[in-house]
């Protein structure tokens, strides 16, 4: 059961329990005792009519209000109901860094090829580091690994090779003067793309197993 649903539930219920404390009370259907004798006058019988009819309008009226109370609450927790699912949820770390890696597909061009290696090692760093919560983005890729090798129990450590060989490949690239060819920013794109896909479920803000 969601949040959302629950919030919606508690809305109606408290629009019920509103309208019915702010319903007024029927009004007694018995005529109160006059000390008139039986069989009083046509003016005693039109009195105890106009009580009857004000006694069924009291509840007549309760009633709308009842049913006006719990249509207004409903509509309330369906308006909500509906603003929560149209509301976009935020993205988690792996699904954020996929479709930033899909972006930076524009740059995958032999000529802008240290554009593309800075953009798709942040990509990954940026991941690693809200995802594993091991800082990263502002480290060079040693000391990021220095520390990755003394976290033995980060998933990330069974990663390790494949990460040293894509940090390296990006560092020649931004800072060796190396060029890249488009094949082997291919294959640098598919090292990032299935080093997110294959550490998702570890990710600290992935959907928990049912």
């Amino acid at each position: 059961m969601n949040a959302a649903g629950d919030r919606c539930r508690l809305a109606i219920a408290a629009g019920l329990i509103g309208a019915v404390l702010a319903a007024p009370t029927p009004a007694s259907t018995e005529a109160p005792a006059t000390g008139a004798p039986p069989g009083g006058d046509a003016a005693s019988g039109a009195d105890i009519r106009d009580i009857r009819m004000s006694a069924g309008g009291g509840s007549n009226a309760a009633m709308l209000a009842l049913v006006f109370g719990a249509s207004l609450a409903a509509l309330v927790g369906i308006g909500y109901f509906v603003r929560q699912r149209r509301r976009p949820r935020p993205l988690r770390s792996f699904e954020l860094a996929l479709q930033q890696l899909e972006a930076a597909r524009s740059l995958l061009r032999a000529d802008r090829a240290n554009e593309y290696c800075v953009a798709v090692s942040g990509i990954v760093r940026r991941y690693i580091e809200a995802g594993f919560r091991i800082p990263v983005t502002q480290r060079t890729s040693e000391e990021f690994l220095g520390e990755l090798a003394t976290r033995v129990d980060s998933p990330l450590l069974r990663h390790q090779a494949r990460l040293e060989d894509f940090l390296h490949c990006c560092d020649a690239a931004k800072f060796g003067g190396s060029a890249p060819t488009a094949r082997n920013l291919e294959s640098l794109h598919r090292s990032a793309a299935d080093l997110v896909r294959e550490t998702t479920a570890e990710a600290h803000d992935a959907v928990p197993a049912t």
